[in-house]
């Protein structure tokens, strides 16, 4: 079990066990797994030399206190993480105490460092516990890219639903304002999906670089394109607009997109818009 545990965590085996001093403390904190945990989670987020000995006087600590624990219950197969329970929470306060040599009397500390040392172990232990249950639980499991992917092109089919529909009804004059609001939101969702830009790129489009005649040939990446791809990409209106500090920001705008663009100029009887902006 204890080389099974160095196979899984060889950062304390190397950095830590070898330095340490060969006693009865040193091996209750290589048997314990979870003080083991405790001294590989501290090494990764301390990377300097000098708290390799900082780390290993931590475990230490909690060896030391693993064992005043078990001769206190009279339990030797007690584990560090039976005793983070909180029915034992006066059974460990005592071992504590005597470790640190409490005196009752002037209700002092000999040790008070090792006190606070003590408490913020346990706290970290805690912590360091909860961590290792969530990864073995099932909540854990991050959904596979499959699924987001679907996710990704059912919300597309449904939004382009929703603008085939509402194109229809400005087409029928049946057109009101949550119908010219709906058809907005669903060009913003579709520029923003097939462009992958962040949510505050996309409605920075200006009327004026939209209505500009752009060249259509993409030939800062045409080498790239396969046939097929150089074929997709002819009707396609390639805009500039600015991004995040005032960055140039490409946008491409399919045929289906600009002639849900389109309808909402015209919905808006050609006024100018606020600072030039498309009403996105």
């Amino acid at each position: 079990m204890i080389l099974q545990q160095f196979f899984v965590i060889p950062t304390v085996l190397f950095h830590i066990f070898d330095s340490m001093k060969g006693d009865n403390i040193y091996l209750q904190s290589k048997k314990d797994l979870l003080i083991v945990h405790f001294g590989n989670s501290y090494l990764k987020k301390h990377k300097r030399e000098g708290l390799r000995y900082a780390c290993s006087n931590r475990m230490r600590e909690l060896s030391r206190l693993l064992i005043s624990v078990r001769k206190m219950m009279e339990n030797e197969n007690m584990a560090l993480k039976d005793i983070l329970h909180p029915k034992y929470f006066d059974n460990v306060i005592s071992p504590v105490r005597n470790i640190e040599g409490y005196d009752a009397f002037k209700k002092s500390f000999k040790g008070p460092s090792l006190a606070m040392h003590l408490g913020t172990s346990l706290k970290l232990i805690y912590n360091e516990l909860i961590h290792l249950i969530l990864k073995k639980s099932q909540g854990f499991r991050c959904h596979s890219v499959v699924e987001r992917k679907h996710d990704i092109k059912k919300f597309r089919e449904e939004t382009l639903n929703i603008a085939n529909t509402s194109k229809e009804l400005f087409f029928n004059n049946n057109d009101n304002d949550s119908i010219y609001k709906d058809l907005i939101q669903c060009v913003l969702s579709l520029l923003i999906v097939f462009n992958r830009r962040r949510v505050g790129d996309v409605p920075f489009l200006k009327l004026s670089e939209y209505q500009r005649d752009t060249n259509h040939t993409f030939t800062d990446f045409d080498s790239v394109l396969t046939n097929t791809e150089k074929i997709l990409t002819e009707k396609y209106k390639r805009v500039l607009t600015s991004g995040k500090g005032s960055r140039a920001v490409v946008i491409l705008i399919p045929k289906v997109i600009q002639d849900f663009i389109d309808i909402d100029i015209i919905s808006e009887n050609s006024q100018v818009f606020p600072e030039d902006f498309l009403p996105l």
